[in-house]
């Protein structure tokens, strides 16, 4: 836990970095971590629980779509001091081994191409500044979902355990 030691008057926009939202693919037994994160100051501390998302085995020559899930939280706890009653918040999602446009895991030198959505339609890429939310109340909770998804027949796909990170920041 960090603590943030200016005065109480210091503006409450902080960032979190560095909380990883791994995406292990293609092997089940894969490893994939999950980060917590959290900032606080004198009058609020927030904090970022980023899930594990796992596609599990890719099929490289079948002509339908890997997806997957999995949740971004965030927890505001109210230290000290009269605060509005929600905490207003944008989540940003870093690029990977590859661009927001295009995601991209490997495995060695080996590539296998996806990419992280804010909807379950999976029509908007979730890169910066896609998502914004406030927690319920000054001590509450909000979760956000990643949908995950791998395009179908990517056949020059080399079997093997494919990783990626993916830095989580949230605004706030």
């Amino acid at each position: 836990m960090r603590t943030d030691r200016r005065s109480p008057v210091a503006p409450l926009k902080r960032r979190l970095r560095n909380v990883a939202l791994a995406a292990a693919m293609l092997s089940a037994a894969g490893a994939a971590q999950a980060g917590t994160g959290q900032t606080c100051n004198i009058l609020l501390c927030v904090t970022v629980i980023a899930g594990d998302l796992a596609f599990g085995n890719y099929a490289p020559l079948s002509a339908l779509v890997t997806d997957s899930t999995s949740t971004i939280t965030i927890q505001a706890r109210l230290i000290l001091g009269v605060l509005p009653t929600a905490v207003s918040y944008t989540i940003d999602l870093g690029t990977g081994a590859g661009t927001v446009a295009q995601r991209k895991m490997t495995s060695g030198a080996n590539g296998l191409n996806y990419n992280l959505y804010t909807t379950a339609a999976r029509g908007t890429v979730w890169g910066a500044g896609s998502v914004t939310g406030a927690t319920s109340g000054v001590t509450g909770t909000a979760s956000h979902t990643v949908y995950g998804r791998i395009p179908a027949s990517q056949t020059t796909v080399v079997p093997g355990s494919y990783a990626d990170s993916i830095v989580v920041t949230v605004t706030f």
